[in-house]
């Protein structure tokens, strides 16, 4: 084993023949052999929690299996940030060995996403919920792939997955939208135009900032889908002062 001030060490024999991943906070090598074990391993680093980290669990690495149970035994309780970056390490070494496509799951809870800004996927759902889905206010807390960049795709990914459960409509709870909606066709039945006055709207869904209605007309009606979902849209956004889009389905 070599050390020198907690910044370069070796653990078992290097050669060329290895996996590695590199990052700004650490660039680890592994040896693993025909078994899929590690024989070796070696890291840099020049962050002391890290360094210390590895002096502290190095017995373990060491003829570790890599198989299923390998990073639950190597991280049972990953709460903090060194934890979170040796894992990412470890894990996208261990991948590169598999022939995997590298990188976590962003899906772990409480996993970190953005080395960088150092945002776990648990904090970046907490701001998307807080800023109620208001994506740009999100990413202004957090700066989430902000920096290199290389996190942009999970992040994003994250983003989506909330963004698709539909929980908030013009970055305010659904629910009070749902409200508001429902008042505003009972306006628009009362003072729309010609024509309008036999057609019935329900709401099928609020995304975003797009209003998906039902709609039923009788059978004679001359009225067109769109012509319909432009004059309810006009309506809609001249009451809010809002981006408002809306869809019909007839």
């Amino acid at each position: 084993m070599e050390n020198k001030n907690q910044q370069y060490s070796y653990f078992g024999v290097m050669d060329d023949a290895h996996v590695s991943y590199t990052s700004e906070y650490l660039s680890l090598y592994l040896k693993i052999d025909a078994n899929e074990c590690i024989y070796s391993f070696k890291y840099e680093s020049k962050n002391p929690a890290i360094c210390n980290f590895f002096e502290y669990n190095q017995n373990f690495f060491i003829d570790a299996k890599i198989d299923n149970t390998f990073f639950s035994k190597a991280f049972h309780k990953v709460n903090n940030v060194t934890d979170q970056i040796v894992l990412f390490h470890f894990k996208s070494c261990i991948d590169s060995f598999l022939g995997k496509p590298s990188g976590l799951s962003p899906y772990i809870e409480g996993q970190i996403i953005c080395f960088c800004a150092k945002v776990t996927s648990a904090s970046l759902i907490d701001h998307y919920k807080k800023s109620y889905g208001d994506l740009k206010k999100v990413y202004l807390a957090t700066n989430a792939s902000s920096f290199c960049g290389q996190c942009s795709c999970r992040v994003e990914r994250i983003l989506k997955d909330e963004v698709a459960k539909g929980e908030f409509f013009l970055g305010e709870d659904k629910g009070t939208w749902t409200k508001k909606i429902e008042d505003l066709i009972s306006d628009f039945a009362m003072f729309s135009p010609a024509g309008y006055e036999q057609l019935n709207f329900s709401i099928s869904s609020l995304k975003t900032n797009i209003v998906k209605l039902k709609c039923s007309r009788p059978s004679d009606s001359n009225l067109k889908r769109r012509e319909i979902q432009k004059t309810l849209e006009n309506f809609f956004r001249s009451e809010t002062n809002r981006d408002i889009k809306v869809s019909v389905v007839i």
